[in-house]
């Protein structure tokens, strides 16, 4: 005769009581609910089959036997369940309903005005928490900040509300430099007079300038793939810093330089994109070393010039960087 072993009846009691609590759960979603809180009683069920078992096998030699498989089955679902119901005391369980009922939205920022004082001369820009900004030089004297970003919400009306409090902008004034930290989006669009110098600390950030035109120093620090769109008959001296030679792309004509402490290259080559010719050579001068300084992982600076030179712009960027002249 088949031997009775202690977990079985239990396992067969969970098994009923689990189809039953699913198959309600097709008419009434709470029945899953209801079910969770008396998980418990697998435990009771158990512990009395035990009971049972010994009762009526103490004439025998006393020993228990156990159906392990069932066991098992019943300990991970008890332990399963303890753990259902500590996330949802802690509001876990809530948090992670509410995480699934979120959809994705792309939401346009309100935009955000920023009168210059007239006595400001030059702009420290950085961003925070965006991968993309974009700045373009006009002759308005308000700086204007928008653009996109991407929300998580139950509803649009929640995402427009969500990005309406994402983009914030701070300012401080020391003499005649105005510091601009924006966050909060991550698609900036930015405008600033074109009278002011530019700095542009975003490291991490594409960057995409677009001058309109340039009557100041600008220093531009940006990731890869940035870009910079320069008027027709623009004054400017540019000096390019990238950790290889050929990756300056665009319509220009660029002298390329080894910088001090880094690779040594004689040779000239054609840079991707550039309708110009690149030419490589050693070179020390303390601009370079100056140069140097700003990223210590860039190795090679290119220089160009456009019409007398009046105006610099400096730009340091890690991979491929983009600089047109618009015609």
């Amino acid at each position: 005769m088949r031997q009775w072993r202690v977990g079985t009846i239990s396992m067969g009691l969970l098994l009923v009581g689990g189809g039953l609590g699913l198959l309600a759960a097709q008419y009434n979603a709470r029945a899953i609910t209801v079910a969770m809180r008396w998980w418990p009683l697998l435990l009771v069920v158990l512990g009395i089959e035990v009971l049972v078992y010994t009762y009526l096998k103490k004439s025998e030699d006393g020993r228990v036997r156990y159906d392990i498989f069932s066991i098992i089955i019943i300990l991970f679902l008890v332990f399963s369940g303890v753990g259902l119901k500590t996330a949802q005391d802690a509001g876990i369980a809530q948090w992670v309903q509410e995480r699934l009922q979120l959809s994705s939205y792309t939401m346009v920022l309100p935009e955000i005005q920023v009168q210059l004082p007239a006595q400001v001369q030059k702009v420290v820009l950085s961003a925070e928490q965006s991968s993309r900004l974009e700045i373009r030089s006009t002759s308005v004297e308000t700086m204007l900040a928008g653009g996109k970003v991407t929300v998580k919400a139950k509803s649009e009306e929640e995402a427009r509300q969500m990005a309406e409090q994402a983009l914030k902008v701070s300012t401080r004034e020391a003499g005649d430099t105005l510091f601009i930290t924006m966050s909060g989006g991550h698609d900036i669009k930015i405008s600033l007079p074109s009278r002011v110098e530019l700095e542009v600390n975003a490291p991490e950030q594409k960057v995409v300038l677009t001058a309109d035109q340039v009557l100041g120093n600008y220093v531009i620090i940006g990731d890869f793939d940035s870009e910079v769109l320069l008027p027709a008959g623009a004054d400017l001296s540019i000096t390019a810093i990238n950790d290889a030679p050929g990756r300056i792309s665009g319509n220009l004509a660029w002298t390329t330089s080894a910088m001090a402490g880094g690779p040594t290259d004689n040779t000239s080559a054609a840079a991707n994109g550039n309708d110009g010719q690149v030419q490589v050579k050693n070179a020390g001068s303390n601009a370079e070393r100056d140069a140097h300084q700003y990223h210590q992982k860039n190795d090679y600076i290119s220089r160009v010039q456009m019409g007398n030179g009046t105006n610099k712009m400096t730009i340091i960027c890690e991979g491929n960087c983009t600089i047109r002249q618009l015609p």
